[in-house]
C-alpha cells in the first residue's frame, strides 16, 4: 500500500508542475567519488603542494624567506649526494629551514636511481637519510621523493612500516588521492626550460580542481650546478606571486594528510 501512495504522490507532483529531485549520481570517472574511503574531507579547488629537491643553498637564502613572506608551506627534500657547501646546505642550515616551519623530506643519502637498485640497497638509502636527520636534530621524515622519479615498489612495505605517508613521483599531471598511489603521487616539473613554454606553470596550477591537487617539483632558485633544472629567482617569484594573487592554498607534502587518510590510502592504493 505504501508504494502505491508514493506513486500517487509523485504523479500528483508531476501533474502540478513540480520538479521531483532524483538522487545525486556520480558520473563515471568523477574524481570527487571516494570508493576506497581514503578521504578525510573533500578536496576543494586550488590546493597546491610545493616541493624542492637537492638541498640547494638557495632554498635557505631565497626560497624559504619568500614562502614565509606569502604564508606558504613547502617541503624541502634533502640528500647528502652534493657536497659543495657553497651551493648546498649543511645539516645546520637544513635545521634552520625546519625551524622556519618547513617540512624536511627524504631524498635518499646518495640520490641514486631506485628503480635500478635492489630492495635491500633502496632500504639502506631510505633509512640512512632518516638516521642522519635524527642525528642532526632534524625530525624524522614522513614523506619521500624518488630521485629522477624512479619508483621502486619493493620499498612500499618498508615505507609503511616506518611511518611514511606519501612519496612524490613525476608524471606531469595532478594528484588524485582517491585513485593514485600515495607513494607515487604525480607532480609537475618546473624550471626555466618548462617556464619558456607559454603559460605552462599557470595551466598546471589551474588543474587543481575539486578532488585534485597540483604538486610541483622545483630544484634551486637558482641551481648553478644543475642548470637544466635551474629556476631564476625572478621567474620563481613570479610563480609564487601568481599563487598568492589568485588565492591558492599552498601546502607541504605532509599536509596532504589533512585531507587524506594516509594509512588507508597506503593499504588500498599502494600497489
Amino acid at each position: 500500500m505504501s508504494n502505491m501512495i508514493a506513486v500517487v504522490l509523485v504523479a500528483s507532483a508531476v501533474m502540478a508542475g513540480m520538479v521531483v529531485a532524483e538522487p545525486e549520481k556520480k558520473a563515471a570517472g568523477d574524481v570527487t567519488a571516494d570508493p576506497k574511503g581514503v578521504l578525510l574531507k573533500l578536496i576543494p579547488a586550488k590546493i597546491v603542494v610545493l616541493t624542492f629537491d637537492d638541498t640547494c643553498m638557495s632554498h635557505l637564502t631565497f626560497v624559504g624567506p619568500l614562502l614565509k613572506k606569502y604564508g606558504f608551506g613547502g617541503t624541502f627534500y634533502v640528500t647528502e649526494a652534493f657536497t659543495d657547501k657553497k651551493m648546498y646546505m649543511s645539516w645546520e642550515q637544513i635545521k634552520e629551514l625546519q625551524d622556519m616551519g618547513f617540512e624536511i623530506g627524504n631524498h635518499s643519502t646518495r640520490h641514486g636511481v631506485f628503480s635500478n637498485m635492489s630492495v635491500e640497497d633502496g632500504i639502506k638509502e631510505l633509512m640512512g637519510l632518516d638516521e642522519h636527520c635524527v642525528a642532526n636534530k632534524v625530525a624524522k621524515p614522513t614523506t619521500f621523493c624518488w630521485p629522477v622519479y624512479a619508483v621502486n615498489k619493493g620499498l612500499f612495505p618498508t615505507m609503511i612500516a616506518n611511518g611514511y605517508m606519501f612519496a612524490r613521483g613525476g608524471g606531469e599531471r595532478p594528484y588524485v588521492p582517491t585513485v593514485d598511489c600515495p607513494f607515487n603521487a604525480p607532480s609537475f616539473t618546473v624550471h626555466d626550460g618548462t617556464l619558456k613554454k607559454k603559460d605552462s606553470f599557470f595551466n598546471a596550477v589551474k588543474q587543481a580542481t575539486p578532488g585534485k591537487m597540483s604538486i610541483f617539483c622545483f630544484h634551486g632558485a637558482p641551481d648553478p650546478e644543475h642548470p637544466w633544472v635551474n629556476t631564476s629567482p625572478a621567474a620563481f617569484e613570479e610563480c609564487m606571486k601568481y599563487l598568492k594573487d589568485n588565492n591558492y592554498t599552498v601546502i607541504a607534502m605532509r599536509d596532504i594528510a589533512k585531507y587524506v587518510d594516509a594509512a588507508k590510502a597506503a593499504k588500498e592504493l599502494a600497489r
